[in-house]
């Protein structure tokens, strides 16, 4: 199926550590991609090299940087990643699955670090330059059951993937209270068969697709 002159969409896909975003975006990105649809599949921080470089000093740093430093890093590579990917695709007419965006910063700093919401939202805006995903794909997930997948993975955990439960608790009202006031958001339970997830999401976007044949990527901001 050919873009032609049509604009790209921007989709995000969030939830916390162990919720299964990262594997619904993979399976949504092949079934898109199966139906013709031009698919950029991408994710933050390590869409790009430096994304990449940050992501490992940061996966790294066994919580010797700050919380606004840790933020400013993800920031970097998110300007990265729109500059270099996202800005172009959404050119090109593509639909951009990205497996996080700006909201993983409003919930992990902002409601799990502490750090002002307000700036965060603010540093976004100015990184990915007032564009707004189409739509946020969010898989909720209760805390024990993603820490219990975590902890059944054969890859050694993140600095994330490590943090403490309060802490885990404290991102996921984040990410209820940040979907709750969006109106772009496909609020899925994580607890459902991939089957059945892909498939939601998979119409969703096409739908979302169809009906912005013509959506300017560098719409006017929104607050969060």
């Amino acid at each position: 199926m050919q873009s032609g002159n049509r604009r790209g969409i921007l989709i995000s896909f969030e939830g916390i550590d162990g919720a299964g975003k990262s594997t619904l975006a993979r399976r949504v990105s092949f079934a898109l991609s199966s139906l013709g649809f031009p698919v950029l599949l991408t994710q933050e921080p390590a869409g790009t090299f430096i994304g990449r470089e940050l992501d490992t000093l940061l996966k790294n740093n066994h919580g010797s940087i700050g919380p606004c430093a840790e933020y400013l890093t993800f920031a970097a590579a998110r300007a990265e990643h729109f500059e270099k990917l996202v800005i172009p695709a959404l050119t090109e007419g593509k639909i951009i699955l990205s497996d996080r965006m700006g909201d993983s910063s409003i919930a992990y700093q902002g409601y799990g670090r502490g750090l002002d919401i307000a700036f965060i939202e603010m540093v976004n805006n100015f990184v990915m330059r007032g564009t707004i995903p189409n739509l946020t794909v969010y898989l909720s997930l209760d805390v024990e059951t993603a820490q219990q997948r975590i902890t059944s993975r054969s890859q050694q955990a993140s600095g994330f993937d490590r943090e403490r439960k309060d802490m885990i608790l404290k991102i996921k009202q984040g990410f209820d209270a940040i979907m709750d006031k969006k109106e772009t958001s496909l609020i899925l339970d994580g607890r459902q068969e991939l089957d059945e997830l892909s498939s939601i999401t998979v119409q969703k976007i096409i739908d979302c697709y169809h009906a912005n044949p013509t959506s300017d990527p560098t719409r006017s901001p929104t607050t969060y």
